[in-house]
């Protein structure tokens, strides 16, 4: 990483066995996925009320509802998703508005009293 010199703005941590508190205390989430087949990373981070910011994918975009529960830029949109990430950071309101509106969407679609419906009218189909 010397060679990027990215050491002072950067921070790997590694493996977290609580990764929602790390979730709970960015401002803001960021994918920039180039394929991602389902978000669950993406999920994570809504669930736990914070403005996420994606690229395009599959998964983002089954996940996230762009300027409703997060904002999504196009696949390899380097100047896009810096621009989304900078405005989110400069606008406390607009990250704190995002970030409420993503944990009740996610709290909705993936409840477990959802799921547990869902499955049941699944079976409920094949009787």
């Amino acid at each position: 990483m010397s060679q990027l010199q990215i050491e002072n703005r950067v921070h790997f941590l590694g493996w977290l066995d609580d990764a929602e508190k790390l979730l709970l205390a960015l401002d803001v989430f960021v994918s920039a996925s180039e394929t991602e087949s389902f978000g669950l990373a993406i999920a994570e981070a809504m669930a736990a009320g914070t403005a996420v910011v994606a690229t395009e994918t599959d998964g983002a975009c089954e996940v996230v509802e762009d300027q409703r529960t997060g904002l999504l830029v196009p696949i390899g949109d380097v100047e896009r998703l810096a621009e989304s990430i900078m405005m989110l950071l400069a606008d406390e309101n607009k990250r704190s508005l995002l970030g409420r509106q993503a944990q009740d969407a996610v709290s909705l679609r993936f409840s477990l009293n959802r799921m547990v419906d869902e499955i049941e009218k699944i079976y409920a189909m094949v009787e």
